[in-house]
């Protein structure tokens, strides 16, 4: 179906609420639209990331500074949401961070390889098996979403 957006009965009253609304809360409200969207991409990286056998150590000037159990990598798989006001968008991958309970800094080594360690790919995989049902997925939500605004104007 080809209709034009200016052709929509209300079009033009909505872009004016959307003009009118605070950015905080457009902002809010697409990250929730494709928060709902990544799930199905976080549960294929999951499943897809190698679990070693035993626990590893990650060293830092010569000291042990944290040891990871196996599985740690898969779960801190997830969102990870961008700084961004003006363009709101969320990442799927390793979460990182020193604060985080399971850091998954070393992520990237695993999915690309070192010199010393081959490549192992979980996220690549991942979004190939569920990257175009999750942008038909989000365009259909926020269709979904428009036309609700729309029926309340």
């Amino acid at each position: 179906m080809n209709v034009k957006l200016e052709e929509i009965e209300g079009f033009d009253k909505l872009q004016r609420e959307l003009k009118r609304a605070d950015d905080k809360v457009k902002r809010r409200e697409l990250l929730k639209l494709i928060r709902s969207t990544t799930r199905p991409t976080i549960q294929a990286a999951r499943s897809r990331a190698p679990i070693s056998s035993e626990p590893h150590e990650r060293y830092s000037g010569g000291q042990v500074v944290r040891t990871y159990d196996p599985g740690n990598l898969r779960r801190s798989i997830g969102n990870i949401t961008s700084k961004s006001r003006q363009y709101p968008s969320i990442l799927v991958g390793p979460r990182a961070g020193a604060k985080k309970k399971n850091d998954g800094f070393y992520g990237h080594f695993v999915e690309f390889g070192t010199v010393n360690q081959p490549a192992q790919p979980f996220m690549k995989p991942a979004y190939e098996s569920t990257g175009q049902g999750a942008s038909r997925t989000l365009a259909d939500k926020v269709a979904k979403k428009i036309e609700k605004i729309l029926t309340k104007l």
